[in-house]
């Protein structure tokens, strides 16, 4: 929370003219969700809780930290930066508690013991996703699809920056197409095989 503006104001402090490929991560709305997470910065109008499940509540609490966190970090950014053109790529983490959720072939549970697994195209694996520019206008994709896999994320925030696409991603962008913006789920999975398959034989993935 907040280095990674510092990486990046000391990045630019450089002034290197060169173009910059720079990734901030932050996993702190990632489980586990046992505990409150920054509780010295609850304010006075903050719900002390936002749902009866100390789980759930918890996963809403940090997502309202995120927001809070990426709207400053924004802010910073274009304070220090202004005029420089940023990239903002944002995704959510899985709903927590997967198998407490009355979702699909959850009554089974009880019985299948350590087998029991979601079905790869459940809404508990459903989150949110944003792409957006900071002074710059992100390049258009073809268009929009209801679902995109995370497989496909890097993708679309290459195409989005404006880059051009290296025979890897532009193999990527055609599958994207072809599958309708889903990868572990795409109907067609000869294309996707075919796919992992020339990645391997093209040298970009190494066999082992």
């Amino acid at each position: 929370r907040g280095e990674a503006a510092k990486a990046l104001e000391a990045n630019a402090a450089r002034r290197s003219p060169k173009p910059q490929f720079i990734v901030a991560s932050s996993m702190s709305t990632h489980s586990p969700w046992d505990f409150r997470f920054a509780p010295d910065i609850l304010r006075e109008t903050d719900e002390r809780r936002w749902n009866a499940d100390a789980e759930f509540d918890e996963y809403l609490w940090r997502l309202v930290v995120a927001k809070r966190d990426r709207d400053a970090f924004r802010a910073r950014l274009a304070a220090s930066m202004p005029g420089r053109a940023i990239l903002h790529v944002e995704y959510g983490d899985h709903q927590p508690a997967l198998a407490r959720l009355p979702l699909e072939g959850a009554e089974n549970l009880a019985n299948a013991g350590s087998d029991w697994q979601l079905d790869p195209a459940s809404k508990a694996f459903e989150t949110y996703y944003r792409i957006d520019g900071q002074n710059f206008t992100p390049a258009p994709r073809a268009r929009e699809y209801p679902i995109v896999e995370i497989a496909h994320l890097a993708t679309l925030t290459v195409m989005a920056a404006g880059l051009p696409l290296d025979p890897v991603y532009a193999r990527r962008a055609k599958l994207l197409e072809q599958c309708d913006g889903l990868y572990a789920t795409c109907a067609d999975r000869a294309a996707v095989l075919t796919f992992q398959r020339w990645l391997v034989d093209s040298d970009w993935v190494a066999q082992r």
